[in-house]
């Protein structure tokens, strides 16, 4: 009876030690010493027995399906590479505990042989906290308890087409779907996934939004975006005021009807009222009601054009129609010169694959063709606007994609 107590706790030690390895995401693996002391049938309802297999992110849990786990790589991880993944005694699946695997876990200790503030990679590496490393597509940094704080890029494996991998470590194949947790994500064929775009707070988190510029803001915080205010939302969204916003690299500058520039602070008289050009780019002018006094009910338009009551014109910028009082009542639009130089055509777009004088937002699914666009030119075509241009050999590319 001292022999088979002492052989029981022994097995029930081990077995403990594994299931906190495991980071209790699985079921005490050493054959039926179950910690729970409850009864269990294995699950058996009389269907087909699933068979069991390892998974986990490292690997290190044997169960008959998927199971999530936490990223982080310990030593002791390394013993069930060459370990029996199978069902035990009380029907569950777990390590079977040979003596090989017995010494490998208890050689290893209870902390997994890695100190306080030092990290263990997928292959092998030893980081301190505040390192990096990079994976092969996120970028992890070693943290204070031990653990690794990755990105969460979705990662393409290039060597399968068709195959997308989700963060967790599944793999769906082109048309399969799966739920993030907030958002729906479908598996396309050039590896990437395309997803809805709902606004997710993380319910455990006070809720935070992100500038287009990285900072992080709280709910009620704002900022300017040089432009315009904006507000962060419960939602993680901003609010933001409609400012028409005049681009900042562009030289400011005023036209008047007649097709003068003026720059700010500068004025002219239209034959009535008196118009300063301001900062932006619009202009300020008096309110004299001004009245062609040989006729009556006659608007005439700074380029010597007459307008009876009611007639309309474009001034190249604004609508203006003419009153009774013999002046005209404009829209006020902001209008930018039209000579003003150009902002040069680069690449956007959270691929690259994108030609604009500007940023421009995208999905973040990668697709073949956007290769093509490595060595191709961005530069304003024919029509003024910016674009790739159709060489031979960009357009040999896109159709072999």
């Amino acid at each position: 009876m001292t022999q088979r107590s002492a052989s029981m706790g022994t097995v029930g030690a081990l077995a403990l030690l594994a299931s906190l390895v495991g980071g209790c995401l699985f079921e005490v693996p050493f054959g039926n010493d179950r910690q729970d002391g409850g009864n269990n049938n294995g699950g058996n309802d009389g269907g087909a027995t699933v068979a069991c297999r390892p998974t986990g992110c490292s690997g290190q849990i044997c169960a008959d399906g998927d199971r999530a786990s936490t990223c982080e790589w310990r030593e002791e991880y390394a013993c069930y590479r060459s370990a029996t993944c199978e069902r035990q005694p009380d029907g569950q699946c777990g390590w079977t505990p040979t003596p090989a695997l017995r010494a490998c876990l208890t050689g290893g200790g209870t902390d997994g042989g890695v100190a306080p503030g030092v990290c263990r990679t997928m292959d092998g590496r030893t980081l301190r906290a505040g390192e990096s490393y990079n994976d092969g597509c996120n970028d992890c940094t070693c943290q204070a308890d031990g653990l690794l704080a990755c990105t969460l890029r979705a990662c393409v494996d290039a060597g399968s087409p068709g195959v997308c991998r989700t963060m967790d470590g599944r793999t769906l194949r082109a048309g399969e779907s799966y739920n993030d947790g907030c958002n729906d994500c479908t598996c396309l064929e050039s590896g990437g996934f395309a997803c809805t775009r709902r606004a997710c707070v993380d319910a455990g988190a006070p809720a935070v939004c992100r500038t287009a510029d990285g900072r992080t803001l709280r709910v009620g915080e704002s900022y300017n975006d040089g432009c315009n205010d904006c507000t962060c939302l419960e939602s993680g969204g901003f609010a933001c005021t409609r400012r028409a916003c005049v681009d900042a690299g562009a030289p400011v500058v005023c036209r008047t009807p007649d097709g003068r520039t003026l720059r700010p602070g500068e004025s002219y008289n239209d034959g009535c009222n008196d118009c300063g050009c301001q900062p932006n780019g619009l202009f300020a002018c008096t309110l004299r009601a001004c009245v062609d006094a040989g006729s009556p009910g006659v608007c005439r338009t700074a380029d010597g054009r007459t307008l009876r009551v009611g007639e309309s014109y474009n001034d190249g910028c604004n609508d203006c129609t003419c009153l009774a009082s013999g002046g005209f009542a404009c829209t006020r639009r902001a209008c930018v010169d039209a000579g003003a130089p150009l902002a040069a055509c680069r690449r956007t777009g959270c691929s690259g694959q994108i030609c604009a004088d500007g940023d421009r937002a995208s999905t973040c699914e990668w697709r073949e063709e956007y290769a093509c666009y490595r060595s191709a030119t961005c530069e304003r075509q024919p029509d003024g606007q910016c674009g790739w241009t159709p060489t031979p050999e960009l357009e040999a590319c896109l159709s072999a994609r």
